[in-house]
């Protein structure tokens, strides 16, 4: 025989004031996605968090809207880490190419003594071809297939030998082979840590020969296992890959 048995509810009105007074579940938080979310955070003056949220998302995505990279670069800028917050506005630049943009970089710098930043004539051809690349290779193809209609005509119709226009074709392949192939890599990093020291060799070993705040925006010309080449002041260093954000497009 089995025996029943009743199970007797105490109210405790304890469980009441916590049920009604404490927050539940945020069910809009729960709804927004990730960059809904940090957006919602930076919005309502959390900075940090949201700062921390898009930190998470770049990381975990590899791509960032030009309006979240602003808005990281101004998180940086007032929580004064300037090496980051230039280095938000390099990537801003390089997707939207405002003139804003480089002034801001060239100020920011200014204020903060770091280097990198001038506008010399290198660095503005180097602008140049990223904001028109599309344009460029697109013209270079297009004067290819001219040359080479020319080339054909001259050679099949009027059976002469066009040795200047196959010249120029040769040159136009040979550009074109090197801007698709070499010509989209930036080539910029941004130094971000607190100290970092630049070595002449890509050791440990080696003996610093330069320390440089962070900020400086310098080439990079190679790397080494854990170590990045870049150029300062003219000459080839070395310094870790953790003290250095490589500037992609």
């Amino acid at each position: 025989m089995v025996k029943m048995t009743r199970t007797v509810l105490i109210f405790n009105p304890l469980f009441l004031i916590l049920f009604l007074f404490l927050p539940g579940p945020d069910l809009k938080a729960q709804n927004q996605g990730p960059l809904e979310y940090a957006d919602s955070l930076y919005n309502h003056g959390k900075y940090t968090q949201a700062l921390e949220s898009y930190k998470d998302l770049l990381s975990d995505t590899g791509s960032a809207s030009p309006a979240m990279l602003l808005k990281m670069a101004f998180i940086e800028e007032g929580l004064e880490d300037y090496g980051s917050a230039l280095y938000y506005l390099n990537l801003y630049y390089l997707q939207t190419f405002e003139e804003a943009a480089l002034q801001k970089m060239e100020n920011l710098a200014k204020r903060h003594h770091l280097r990198g930043y001038e506008q010399t004539d290198s660095e503005y051809f180097t602008n140049f071809y990223f904001r028109y690349s599309p344009i460029i290779i697109a013209g270079i193809i297009g004067l290819a297939v001219l040359v080479f209609g020319i080339l054909y005509y001259q050679k099949s119709r009027l059976k002469r030998r066009p040795t200047g226009w196959a010249i120029l074709l040769v040159g136009l392949y040979a550009c074109l082979f090197y801007l698709t192939n070499f010509g989209l890599d930036y080539q910029r990093g941004v130094l971000t840590g607190e100290y970092n020291l630049l070595r002449d060799a890509p050791s440990s070993a080696s003996q610093p020969q330069t320390v440089a705040g962070s900020g400086h925006r310098v080439k990079v010309v190679g790397k080494k296992d854990t170590w990045i080449k870049v150029l300062w002041e003219g000459e080839e260093k070395y310094v870790r890959e953790s003290q250095i954000k490589i500037i992609l497009l």
